[in-house]
């Protein structure tokens, strides 16, 4: 599978800006969101072979996000990335479909391995 377009979902700024940094070094095409709307409004009018996605944001849940995009014809991987985990929330994530699960801060090495 080929990771050209990847969807950044998270309401900090920094976090958006360094994981988008790290992957557009990898040569990914990025869009970034700060909130569920932004995102809804982004997969409604494109497709991402790639989305993180945090799981605090200023409006609602990214676990509502992840069932939804669960819902997609062509339902992308999706690494759910939070600065609270725990291992409840790891496991609910997981049961919605989450392929992954990342604990802020992360490393660029660990994002690398997502990737392979």
């Amino acid at each position: 599978m080929s990771l050209e377009k990847i969807l950044v979902l998270d309401d900090e700024v920094i976090i958006r800006n360094v994981l988008g940094e790290i992957l557009r070094r990898k040569h990914c095409t990025v869009s970034t969101a700060s909130c569920l709307a932004e995102a809804e409004n982004l997969v409604a009018h494109e497709s991402f072979d790639l989305m993180f996605v945090d799981v605090r944001l200023p409006d609602g849940d990214g676990h509502q996000f992840l069932e939804r995009v669960g819902l997609l014809p062509e339902r992308p991987p999706v690494v759910i990335i939070t600065g609270y985990g725990t291992i409840e929330s790891a496991v609910a994530c997981m049961r919605a479909g989450a392929d992954d699960y990342l604990i802020k801060p992360f490393t660029p090495g660990q994002i690398e391995i997502v990737l392979k």
